[in-house]
């Protein structure tokens, strides 16, 4: 039981804080920073779910069940993807 709690602190949580912090930001009407440089915010979604994708992984990669973590690149990208879409 320890181990599972340890696994989901480690590897879980911090996805579920990125993918709430994804949302909270999202979810505002105006951007915090008015940078006038061009897709500086296309950049910024970039890195912003580059970060995700990898936290995605990772989760994934330390599943104790074989089809996550034998297919966790795929399936990052695409709950990546369907996140980022239904934002």
């Amino acid at each position: 039981m320890q181990a599972l709690i340890k696994r989901f602190l480690k590897y879980w949580l911090p996805l579920y804080v990125y993918a709430g912090i994804i949302f909270y930001f999202s979810s505002m009407p105006k951007p915090l920073l008015d940078i006038s440089i061009p897709y500086f915010d296309k950049f910024l979604h970039l890195i912003e779910y580059a970060v995700f994708g990898i936290l995605m992984g990772r989760a994934f990669k330390s599943s104790p069940r074989e089809v996550l973590y034998k297919n966790f690149k795929i399936l990052a990208v695409l709950a990546v993807a369907a996140y980022g879409a239904s934002d």
